[in-house]
Protein backbone atom coordinates (compact mmCIF):
# COMPACT_ATOMS: atom_id res chain seq x y z
CA UNK A 1 0.00 0.00 0.00
CA UNK A 2 2.49 2.69 0.91
CA UNK A 3 4.65 1.61 -2.05
CA UNK A 4 1.68 2.18 -4.26
CA UNK A 5 1.23 5.28 -2.51
CA UNK A 6 4.70 6.59 -2.99
CA UNK A 7 4.73 5.82 -6.47
CA UNK A 8 1.52 8.13 -6.84
CA UNK A 9 3.20 10.98 -5.20
CA UNK A 10 6.71 10.49 -7.47
CA UNK A 11 4.53 10.81 -10.66
CA UNK A 12 3.10 13.89 -9.19
CA UNK A 13 6.44 15.17 -7.92
CA UNK A 14 9.11 13.76 -10.13
CA UNK A 15 11.17 16.67 -9.39
CA UNK A 16 10.93 17.39 -5.68
CA UNK A 17 11.27 13.80 -4.79
CA UNK A 18 14.24 13.23 -7.12
CA UNK A 19 15.91 16.24 -4.84
CA UNK A 20 14.65 14.11 -1.89
CA UNK A 21 16.42 11.07 -3.00
CA UNK A 22 19.39 12.83 -3.82
CA UNK A 23 19.70 15.22 -0.21
CA UNK A 24 18.93 12.32 1.97
CA UNK A 25 21.83 10.26 -0.25
CA UNK A 26 24.40 12.99 0.57
CA UNK A 27 22.98 13.79 4.12
CA UNK A 28 23.33 9.89 4.70
CA UNK A 29 26.40 9.68 2.93
CA UNK A 30 28.30 13.02 5.24
CA UNK A 31 26.29 11.73 8.15
CA UNK A 32 28.01 7.90 8.57
CA UNK A 33 31.82 10.13 7.35
CA UNK A 34 31.14 11.61 10.75
CA UNK A 35 31.17 15.10 9.39
CA UNK A 36 31.76 18.10 11.21
CA UNK A 37 29.93 20.53 9.05
CA UNK A 38 26.97 21.90 10.22
CA UNK A 39 26.76 23.76 7.27
CA UNK A 40 26.69 21.22 4.84
CA UNK A 41 24.64 18.90 6.83
CA UNK A 42 21.97 21.62 7.06
CA UNK A 43 22.83 22.31 3.83
CA UNK A 44 21.20 18.60 2.69
CA UNK A 45 17.99 19.55 4.23
CA UNK A 46 17.73 22.86 3.21
CA UNK A 47 18.13 21.87 -0.09
CA UNK A 48 15.51 19.64 0.00
CA UNK A 49 13.30 21.88 1.21
CA UNK A 50 14.05 24.32 -1.22
CA UNK A 51 12.38 21.53 -3.28
CA UNK A 52 9.56 21.12 -1.50
CA UNK A 53 8.66 24.93 -1.43
CA UNK A 54 8.60 25.30 -5.34
CA UNK A 55 5.12 24.14 -5.86
CA UNK A 56 5.49 25.30 -9.57
CA UNK A 57 8.03 27.13 -11.61
CA UNK A 58 6.82 30.65 -11.59
CA UNK A 59 8.01 34.33 -10.79
CA UNK A 60 8.16 33.40 -7.05
CA UNK A 61 10.11 30.57 -7.39
CA UNK A 62 13.70 32.08 -6.26
CA UNK A 63 11.76 33.74 -3.37
CA UNK A 64 10.27 30.04 -2.12
CA UNK A 65 13.69 28.52 -2.93
CA UNK A 66 15.03 30.60 -0.65
CA UNK A 67 12.47 30.31 2.16
CA UNK A 68 12.76 26.52 2.30
CA UNK A 69 16.21 26.54 2.27
CA UNK A 70 17.07 28.74 5.31
CA UNK A 71 13.78 27.24 6.86
CA UNK A 72 15.19 23.64 6.23
CA UNK A 73 18.83 24.54 7.61
CA UNK A 74 17.19 26.25 10.99
CA UNK A 75 15.14 22.66 11.05
CA UNK A 76 18.09 20.57 10.86
CA UNK A 77 20.11 23.31 13.48
CA UNK A 78 17.34 23.02 15.91
CA UNK A 79 17.15 19.29 15.61
CA UNK A 80 20.33 18.47 16.12
CA UNK A 81 20.62 21.41 18.95
CA UNK A 82 17.52 19.44 20.48
CA UNK A 83 19.26 15.50 20.22
CA UNK A 84 22.80 16.60 21.15
CA UNK A 85 22.51 15.49 25.04
CA UNK A 86 20.71 11.72 23.77
CA UNK A 87 23.70 11.89 20.72
CA UNK A 88 26.20 12.10 23.52
CA UNK A 89 25.11 9.51 25.79
CA UNK A 90 24.71 7.42 22.60
CA UNK A 91 27.51 7.79 20.81
CA UNK A 92 25.31 8.78 17.85
CA UNK A 93 26.44 11.61 15.17
CA UNK A 94 25.95 14.64 15.74
CA UNK A 95 27.15 18.02 13.71
CA UNK A 96 27.21 20.12 16.58
CA UNK A 97 30.00 17.66 18.86
CA UNK A 98 32.86 19.60 18.24
CA UNK A 99 30.89 22.55 19.23
CA UNK A 100 29.47 21.40 22.41
CA UNK A 101 32.52 21.97 24.57
CA UNK A 102 32.97 25.47 23.77
CA UNK A 103 32.12 28.26 26.28
CA UNK A 104 29.76 30.22 23.91
CA UNK A 105 28.21 27.00 22.73
CA UNK A 106 24.12 28.01 23.04
CA UNK A 107 25.07 31.64 21.88
CA UNK A 108 26.67 30.01 18.77
CA UNK A 109 23.73 27.47 18.04
CA UNK A 110 21.14 30.32 18.87
CA UNK A 111 23.20 32.77 16.31
CA UNK A 112 22.99 29.64 13.64
CA UNK A 113 19.16 29.80 14.19
CA UNK A 114 18.79 33.29 14.40
CA UNK A 115 20.68 34.09 11.11
CA UNK A 116 18.89 30.85 9.30
CA UNK A 117 15.33 32.34 10.49
CA UNK A 118 16.44 35.97 9.30
CA UNK A 119 17.24 34.68 5.45
CA UNK A 120 13.88 32.74 5.69
CA UNK A 121 11.69 36.19 6.94
CA UNK A 122 13.42 38.02 5.01
CA UNK A 123 12.74 36.58 1.81
CA UNK A 124 9.31 36.17 3.05
CA UNK A 125 8.68 39.61 3.18
CA UNK A 126 9.02 39.52 -0.30
CA UNK A 127 5.72 37.52 -0.97
CA UNK A 128 2.66 39.62 -1.94
CA UNK A 129 1.01 37.31 0.98
CA UNK A 130 -2.47 39.14 1.59
CA UNK A 131 -4.52 35.98 3.77
CA UNK A 132 -3.39 34.63 6.55
CA UNK A 133 -0.12 36.77 6.51
CA UNK A 134 -0.52 37.31 10.59
CA UNK A 135 -0.64 34.01 11.11
CA UNK A 136 2.32 32.96 9.05
CA UNK A 137 4.02 36.04 10.18
CA UNK A 138 3.32 34.31 13.96
CA UNK A 139 5.31 31.27 13.13
CA UNK A 140 8.07 32.78 11.56
CA UNK A 141 9.33 35.36 13.98
CA UNK A 142 8.12 33.30 17.22
CA UNK A 143 6.45 30.07 16.75
CA UNK A 144 9.66 28.15 15.55
CA UNK A 145 11.34 29.11 18.61
CA UNK A 146 8.35 27.35 20.53
CA UNK A 147 10.65 24.09 20.85
CA UNK A 148 14.15 25.27 21.94
CA UNK A 149 12.59 27.88 24.47
CA UNK A 150 10.80 25.03 26.00
CA UNK A 151 14.11 23.03 26.23
CA UNK A 152 15.64 26.09 27.51
CA UNK A 153 13.28 26.22 30.10
CA UNK A 154 13.26 22.67 31.51
CA UNK A 155 17.44 22.91 31.04
CA UNK A 156 17.27 25.96 33.43
CA UNK A 157 15.00 24.25 35.88
CA UNK A 158 16.99 21.32 35.91
CA UNK A 159 19.96 23.19 36.66
CA UNK A 160 18.44 25.06 39.33
CA UNK A 161 16.74 21.73 40.94
CA UNK A 162 20.37 20.18 41.02
CA UNK A 163 22.45 23.52 42.35
CA UNK A 164 19.88 23.19 45.20
CA UNK A 165 20.47 20.49 46.42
Amino acid sequence: VMRRRARKIEALYPRQCAVIRKELRRLQHLEAANSESIDETAGCFGRLMAELFVYKRDVWEDTLRHIGFYLGKFIYIMDAWDDLGKDLKKGSYNPLKKFSTQDNYEALCHQMMTMMMAECSAAFELLPCIEDVDILRNILYSGVWTKRNARLKEMKEREEKNHGK
